[in-house]
């Protein structure tokens, strides 16, 4: 692959990236494709907050026809190790293609150099829920946006520890109630020091009178 032929391998292995798609979910991948572009960066984050970081950044992209993104692709041709085809979302009308890239100099430098003149490796890739353990059982290709909903969608394990408007309400009836009580308190202790005083003044002078 050089960079005079990358368009059409990239264009000749979307159905390609179609197909294994289909193969595995349930839904009906729509082949009129736009696409988004994605650096693979080096992190140390684990897998779950990697891939909510992407979404964030991509959500914010707006898809565009291949040939728009090409010159984007061109202009980097050299420093590009691995190009994975991705799809982003799909629905019946319309798929999103992710092309992630992994550049040359994100490598470590020893190995950056014995690959430097190489062509840039193409590949498909559908990502598999991490929770599926029947590598035969089907899936939702956009269970990455579903999987944000639901946990936007949870409820908090410990409801109190969430200062919402209605919670800071309720603590704060909670703790005049508290004051109230506690005053309460205090006063019937007041008043039956002051009967038994009283008590107290009329038995003496009872008996010395």
């Amino acid at each position: 692959m050089t960079s005079g032929t990358l368009i059409h391998e990239i264009s000749k292995a979307i159905p390609r990236l179609l197909d294994i798609a289909s193969g595995l979910t349930f839904n009906q991948i729509s082949d009129n494709c736009k696409f988004i572009l994605t650096q693979i960066k080096n992190s140390e984050e684990n897998a779950h907050v990697q891939r909510m970081q992407r979404k964030i950044e991509n959500d914010k992209k707006v898809p565009v026809e291949l040939y728009k993104i090409m010159p984007e692709l061109l202009k980097i041709y050299a420093d590009l190790y691995d190009i994975n085809l991705f799809i982003y979302r799909s629905t019946e009308d319309l798929t999103i293609v992710d092309i992630r890239y992994y550049s040359k100099s994100s490598l470590d430098p020893e190995y950056q150099d014995k690959v430097k003149d190489n062509p840039p490796m193409l590949h498909c890739k559908v990502a598999h829920p991490y929770w599926l353990t029947d590598k035969n059982e089907k899936f939702d290709i956009n269970w990455e946006h579903e999987e944000e909903l639901k946990l936007k969608n949870e409820s908090p394990k410990y409801p109190a520890s969430v200062f919402n408007e209605e919670t800071k309400e309720t603590f704060s009836t909670g703790y005049k109630l508290s004051r109230r009580l506690k005053t309460l308190f205090f006063l019937c202790i007041l008043v039956a020091a002051i009967i038994y005083f009283i008590i107290t003044i009329i038995t003496t002078w009872w008996f010395i009178f």
